[in-house]
């Protein structure tokens, strides 16, 4: 309840209902506290919002404009030039998908993992040079801001009148 009360993380409210939901199963399964009808509530929530968080749309693509690593590379223009705005975010790279740790106002990605690819410079493996031009695609989750403050509205709710 404290993870996500707070929280404007996409992450931390998709993992606390994970957890929210091993918790419910385990009271109602194995010990016998809650009623059909509160469990089968709470599960409608849960799987709504689980359908929603496993959907994803493209919020930007392009090239690399230059690369410093085979980690980290700037974007192009048409990507947003807010810190962290791609935080997350899956992202694929010359077919290979990536995660973005690491965001900047200047479109600078940083990777989870460095990109395994072989580039076009004969290389055993890739350098930086091989990225520049590649494209990307970047996607975000289809879930609204105004969907997961209510998603957690009605999460603290019914973590309230259960714990």
């Amino acid at each position: 309840r404290t993870q996500v009360k707070d929280s404007q993380s996409f992450e931390t409210v998709r993992s606390a209902h994970g957890r929210f939901l091993e918790s419910i199963t385990n009271e109602s399964l194995m010990r016998n506290k809650l009623a059909f009808s509160t469990i089968t509530a709470i599960l409608r929530i849960i799987l709504k919002f689980a359908r929603r968080m496993a959907q994803w749309r493209q919020v930007d693509r392009g090239q690399v404009e230059a690369a410093t690593s085979m980690k980290r590379f700037r974007v192009s223009d048409s990507a947003a030039a807010v810190q962290g705005a791609y935080l997350g975010f899956p992202i694929t790279v010359g077919g290979e998908v990536n995660v973005i740790t690491g965001y900047t106002a200047a479109r600078e990605v940083t990777l989870y993992r460095a990109l395994k690819s072989a580039g076009i410079s004969g290389d055993v493996a890739g350098c930086a040079e091989d990225i520049v031009g590649e494209r990307y695609v970047i996607q975000a989750p289809t879930v609204t801001p105004e969907e997961l403050t209510d998603v957690r509205r009605r999460f603290q709710r019914n973590a309230q009148l259960l714990f």
